[in-house]
């Protein structure tokens, strides 16, 4: 594969320096375990079987959009270890707020190498390569219209997970006495400054699942920080919907597989 081809399709490993991560946009986020231990369930078949706490992520991640009223949620995946999710932020106010109301303010900070923000961004591009290159190079060449990416658009498609709750009451988890959307409210962390950030978001929902983990008895943590991603563009977000979307069938090449 030529290294034109490489440098087309690929996710610039930069950020903005000076992003302020409660303004809109699209934001590929990644969670993972303290230790990387494999809490949360186990690919079989490229399939992921939830285990009990996996269920806690997969339920509460879904109840954010419920909570937060400037979140729209998209493509996400539960993993052994880790989830991936795209978390689109509608706030009302924008990049616009720089000094001059402009883009080019903002600053670009290149990824360090030893950053894991790059080495996932890394994988989502290999990931997506290899999906593409036959099709890319078989097809004649073409001059895309203006606005348009010449890579075929993926469908956004509900990811089919199999929860594996043999002898188990769901109940346990979620009793009557208590909703998911009480306990969501009763446990997240509110910071009134940064309450519409991304960061105070992700943080109350990582919160609201240890305490209830914690709670039934199981034994999880969260690695201290999130990774996050800022979308630049439709492209950007195709490729990261479609290295979701096809994460567990990918999952002895994963970067946190083990």
């Amino acid at each position: 594969m030529s290294d034109k081809f490489h440098n087309n399709y690929r996710i610039p490993s930069t950020r903005f320096k000076n992003w302020d991560y409660s303004w809109n946009g699209k934001y590929f986020i990644t969670l993972c375990t303290a230790g990387m231990e494999n809490l949360f369930g186990e690919i079989k078949g490229q399939k992921m079987i939830l285990s009990h706490v996996g269920v806690l992520v997969s339920a509460f991640w879904h109840e954010i959009q419920n909570q937060h009223q400037n979140i729209v949620l998209d493509t996400f995946v539960v993993m052994p270890n880790h989830l991936h999710g795209i978390v689109n932020l509608k706030n009302i106010f924008d990049h616009k707020s720089t000094k001059s109301g402009r883009r080019s303010d903002l600053k670009i900070e290149k990824l360090a190498d030893d950053d894991a923000m790059k080495s996932i961004l890394q994988e989502v591009d290999d990931n997506y390569l290899e999906y593409a290159k036959d099709k890319l190079i078989s097809e004649p060449k073409r001059t895309p219209k203006p606005g348009n990416s010449n890579v075929a658009i993926l469908p956004l498609t509900a990811l089919k997970i199999e929860h594996t709750l043999q002898g188990f009451d769901p109940a346990i988890i979620f009793p009557s006495t208590l909703t998911i959307q009480e306990w969501f409210r009763e446990h997240s962390h509110q910071n009134a400054k940064e309450q519409n950030s991304i960061s105070s978001i992700i943080e109350s929902y990582k919160l609201v699942v240890l305490k209830h983990a914690q709670r039934l008895g199981y034994n999880m943590d969260w690695k201290e920080h999130f990774y996050g991603h800022l979308i630049h563009n439709d492209e950007e977000l195709r490729r990261i919907r479609h290295y979701i979307s096809n994460n567990t069938q990918n999952w002895e090449r994963d970067k946190f597989y083990g």
